[in-house]
C-alpha cells in the first residue's frame, strides 16, 4: 500500500477544487444575445407617402444602451440591422425613431426581433445617417 504524503494530498484537493470552480464558472458564463430587425419609414410622413411605403429606412442609427454600455448599429441597404449584445436590460433610441423602448431585455443566447419605424427625414437613400449630414 502506498502512503500519500500530506503535501501530495493537499495538491490533489487543490486540483479538485480548481476543476470544480472552473466547471461552475464555465456553466455560469452568459452567452451574448442577438437583436435583429428592420426599420421602416413611418407611413404617416410625407416622405413615405411619396415613396409608396412601407419602404425600408436606410442608414438609420439605432442605439442600444444600458448603464456602462452603449452600442450603435446602422441599417443596411434593405433597412435591416443585426447586433450582438451582452445579456441585460437596454434602452433603444436613435435619431427619428418613433418607438423607443425604455426597457428591452435580452437574455443569454437569446435571439430577438425588433422592427421599428422612423421619421423619413432621418433615412437617406444613399445609406448615410442623419447624424453624418
Amino acid at each position: 500500500m502506498e502512503r500519500l504524503s500530506i503535501g501530495r494530498g493537499l495538491v490533489a484537493i487543490a486540483l479538485a477544487v480548481s476543476a470544480l470552480a472552473a466547471a461552475s464558472g464555465a456553466a455560469g458564463a452568459s452567452a451574448p444575445g442577438v437583436m435583429t430587425g428592420r426599420v421602416w419609414l413611418d407611413p404617416k410622413t410625407s416622405e413615405c407617402v411619396a415613396a409608396r411605403c412601407p419602404e425600408p429606412a436606410l442608414g438609420v442609427e439605432i442605439v442600444f444602451s444600458r448603464p456602462g454600455a452603449r452600442r450603435v448599429v446602422k441599417t443596411n441597404g434593405e433597412g435591416r440591422y443585426r447586433i450582438t449584445l451582452a445579456p441585460g436590460l437596454y434602452r433603444v433610441t436613435g435619431p427619428g425613431l418613433l418607438r423607443r423602448s425604455d426597457a428591452l431585455r435580452i437574455g443569454s443566447g437569446q435571439r430577438r426581433v425588433l422592427d421599428l419605424f422612423v421619421d423619413g427625414r432621418y433615412a437617406h437613400p444613399d445609406g448615410r445617417s442623419a447624424s453624418s449630414t
